[in-house]
């Protein structure tokens, strides 16, 4: 059964993420464009739950997500359908700082030519946390 709310608390998302407050606030202030925001709609819920997954299962530290231009993942609705979360990959370029969605052949062939790639299927994500949200 989904969520049928479109506004969450802090309270609410940092036991949806299942993530300790302390972490919760530091990736706050570290990564989000709009820290100060008190409530959370379901596209900032998914780009915690990738931030999420990024930091905790691909052993991205937050220090090096710092240094993207993180714009594509908070406001991921710009770029990607709910189709496109089926599909696409996340595509992180270290070097540059820039966050792409590609599909699978694309984001392979990025990850094979150079080391600075790091890449995440969005469909665990969806799959996993959010399908019932949005």
């Amino acid at each position: 059964m989904g969520l049928t709310t479109d506004s969450f608390q802090p309270g609410t998302v940092i036991q949806l993420l299942g993530i300790e407050r302390s972490i919760f606030r530091y990736w706050r202030s570290h990564l989000d464009p709009r820290p100060k925001q008190k409530s959370f709609d379901k596209e900032k819920l998914f780009a915690y739950r990738l931030l999420t997954c990024l930091i905790q299962d691909k052993h991205l530290p937050v220090n090096v997500l710092e240094l993207f231009d993180l714009a594509p993942i908070f406001c991921w609705k710009q770029a990607l359908s709910k189709e496109d979360l089926q599909s696409k990959w996340v595509v992180l370029y270290e070097n540059e700082g820039v966050i792409e969605y590609l599909d699978a052949t694309e984001a392979f062939r990025h990850q094979a030519e150079r080391a600075d790639v790091h890449t995440f299927f969005l469909k665990l994500v969806y799959d996993k946390h959010v399908a019932s949200l949005i």
